[in-house]
């Protein structure tokens, strides 16, 4: 996504908690499940990685927006079984 850098997310698949990797620049990070609901969110400064800690969720799939002041990105996260 132009203005935005590249950012890793890892382990994905995992168990619940997963690390995003890059420059990434002050935002937020909203998760939200398959119903579009927020499970999650925080709000964060300048940093070269962020940890997201979904280990209390169940097992399925997320979705996870980064949002910048230059734009956002949004990526599927799973958490797979114990």
């Amino acid at each position: 996504v132009e203005g935005l850098p590249a950012v890793t997310v890892y382990p994905n698949p995992g168990k619940g908690v997963f690390r995003l990797n890059g420059a990434i620049g002050a935002g937020s990070i909203y998760v939200s499940d398959a119903t579009g609901k927020i499970i999650f969110q925080t709000d964060y400064t300048e940093l070269d990685h962020v940890i997201v800690d979904l280990g209390d969720r169940p097992a399925g799939n997320y979705f996870m927006r980064l949002r910048t002041k230059t734009g956002s990105v949004t990526r599927k996260l799973i958490i797979t079984g114990r």
